[in-house]
């Protein structure tokens, strides 16, 4: 739930499925951000690479398909992120 006067930060990330050694990283990100609140969409091939591929348990608000549907309208408190 937003607090009075401030919106949730929104992050739209998109992820390197052939970079193993890089997914502990993203999870100590995502696992930041659950803790501030904050609304993370991943695209769906970087999400199941993340949670069938390297075995990650990873919260997100939506899980979204490809460049085509990713949230539109980015706002000032919202954040687009390759990793």
């Amino acid at each position: 739930m937003e607090k009075e006067g401030k919106k949730k930060l929104r992050f739209a990330i998109f992820g390197n499925v052939y970079q193993a050694k890089k997914s502990a990283s993203i999870q100590k990100i995502l696992s930041y951000l659950s803790e501030r609140e904050a609304d993370v969409f991943m695209e769906r091939e970087f999400y199941d690479f993340v949670t069938k591929g390297q075995h990650l348990e990873v919260q997100v608000t939506r899980v979204f398909e490809g460049m085509t549907s990713k949230p539109t309208s980015l706002s000032p408190w919202e954040v687009t992120v390759r990793y």
